[in-house]
């Protein structure tokens, strides 16, 4: 599996993609939450994420972020990677984190209103 270091990343330019299962108080700055059930159930999988560049994954399953980045990779999204070391690695690393946020809707699912 691809994967992609904390010090490669730049959260104003790199999609940071939060799938996990269960998400804690805190995340890496900027990170978009998504429930990874939905993500690997869409088909097709549209997100409002670049097709041409890096996006890292993370989340509190090794198993689950390698199925969500091989699906990103099968629906177009080729750069998408899982972040080494996960947001514990991040942490470690000095990076920042913030509060997390509301864990947004995969297009076309129901109840998403998009």
């Amino acid at each position: 599996m691809k994967t992609i270091r904390p010090d490669e990343i730049d959260t104003t330019t790199t999609p940071v993609v939060d799938v996990r299962m269960r998400p804690g108080r805190k995340q890496i700055r900027g990170a978009i939450h998504y429930d990874p059930k939905h993500v690997l159930e869409a088909d097709p999988l549209v997100l409002p994420l670049p097709h041409d560049a890096p996006i890292a994954v993370y989340g509190d399953s090794q198993n689950v972020v390698a199925a969500v980045v091989d699906k990103l990779q099968r629906s177009g999204y080729v750069g998408a990677a899982s972040l080494d070391g996960g947001i514990e690695g991040w942490n470690d690393a000095g990076l920042p984190l913030e509060d997390a946020t509301q864990e947004q809707p995969v297009p076309g699912e129901a109840q998403a209103g998009i």
